[in-house]
């Protein structure tokens, strides 16, 4: 019956690692994401005549950059 209890902690602990690493992952993302889009927007702005396409690089940027 002891085995059980612990086994059942170490499976909790394990599973709230995962649950929180993927919170962390998913919320760096949506703050990289925002940060790409106002750079893209700062570009638009600054540059408008120019037409480079800067929102793959920026998009691409954002979830690399976490690997």
């Amino acid at each position: 019956m002891r085995f059980d209890k612990i086994f059942f902690v170490i499976v909790l602990q394990t599973v709230c690692t995962a649950i929180a690493v993927i919170l962390h992952y998913t919320f760096l993302v949506v703050f990289f994401l925002m940060l790409a889009e106002g750079i893209m927007i700062t570009y638009l702005v600054l540059s408008p005549f120019r037409k480079r396409r800067i929102v793959v690089p920026l998009i691409i940027a954002a979830y690399g950059t976490l690997f």
